[in-house]
């Protein structure tokens, strides 16, 4: 192996997602989508990346050469694994890595790949981290793991100040000290993030037609019929009498029901003793749509009708969404 004098080098690893049924681009693939777009940017006299191969790399030592390293080169016996166990490593200064895709492979502290991100994350002078769930099992669980790859262990020997190391040794030493506000606030200094408002040279990152809408609470009109019709069917508990979880969930749903529509009652009363789910929805079907529109209406279904009908005359498209078929129900026959 050739003995090169001190180098500068950058490292982007692209750790690609296993499956992408919604695209053509076969994980292969997805270096050559670097390499591209990093050509429409930047002249390759200032910046230029390629796709690293042991041999290109003793060859092209240009710190303006950023190396794109595919996730199947961070594994035992490739030629990158080599260049790290090598006595050449210890000539190469790292000016930076990036790592794509980084809540895949960064939240193991037992995996090889993420014992060779460690080693290229120590010896790097910036480290960054790029993704879109950064703690898939929430920060509790995945956070230790994820920053360890950031910036190293908490003990003193990493890239954390004397403050960070403490504060992050405590959240994670205990659950009793696991705090998710402290944590926001420690990883504040060094997590960008995009929101739905985010610009590039006055365009929006994330496109108006895909931006995640904010939604709009309707409250229900005001009257006293919900509540009473509500409150006249209310179910007795005897004193002393044991009832479980899910026959707390199921009177609650009752009430709520009750409160939208009186015809719950008369739903509840002829699907009591039917079995088959598809024969109860059936008659649900049935009164709700003979029914509804003659009985007597709540506030709720009021203030729904309204919305319903001016969002149909507004020829705007809507989802209906309950965790509750009757309600479901309900809506979809408005």
């Amino acid at each position: 192996m050739l003995r090169m004098e001190s180098v500068e080098l950058i490292l982007l690893l692209r750790i690609h997602p296993v499956l992408m049924p919604h695209t053509n681009v076969r994980p292969n693939q997805l270096v050559n989508v670097w390499l591209e777009e990093s050509a429409k940017w930047f002249d390759r006299k200032v910046f230029r990346t390629k796709e690293f191969d042991l041999n290109a790399f003793h060859e092209d030592t240009d710190v303006n050469t950023v190396w794109v390293i595919s996730e199947s080169l961070v594994a035992k016996g490739t030629g990158f694994h080599k260049l790290l166990e090598s006595p050449v490593f210890t000539d190469i200064t790292i000016v930076s890595s990036f790592a794509d895709e980084a809540q895949r492979a960064w939240r193991s502290s037992k995996s090889f790949r993420g014992h060779l991100f460690r080693t290229v994350a120590q010896k790097s002078r910036f480290n960054v981290l790029l993704t879109g769930t950064p703690f898939p099992l929430g920060p509790s669980q995945d956070a230790q793991a994820v920053l360890r790859h950031l910036g190293g262990a908490f003990d003193g020997s990493g890239k954390w100040n004397l403050l960070q190391a403490r504060g992050f040794t405590r959240l994670f030493e205990s659950p009793n000290h696991w705090n998710i506000l402290t944590f926001r606030a420690m990883i504040a200094p060094f997590c960008l993030r995009r929101t739905r408002d985010s610009t590039d040279n006055g365009v929006f990152i994330i496109p108006r037609a895909f931006a995640q809408p904010v939604p709009i609470i309707v409250p229900p009109c005001d009257d006293a019929f919900s509540q009473k019709v509500a409150s006249s069917r209310s179910t007795i508990v005897r004193k002393g009498k044991t009832i479980s979880i899910n026959q707390i969930i199921e009177r609650a749903d009752k009430q709520r029901f009750i409160a939208w529509t009186p015809l719950y009652t008369e739903v509840a009363e002829r699907t009591f003793a039917i079995e088959k789910q598809g024969h109860k929805h059936a008659i649900m079907e049935e009164i709700i749509v003979q029914k509804l529109r003659t009985s007597a209406l709540t506030g709720r279904m009021e203030r729904l009708m309204r919305l319903l009908k001016h969002i149909v005359q507004k020829k705007e498209k809507f989802i209906i969404v309950s965790d509750r078929l009757f309600l479901v129900t309900v809506a979809y026959f408005v």
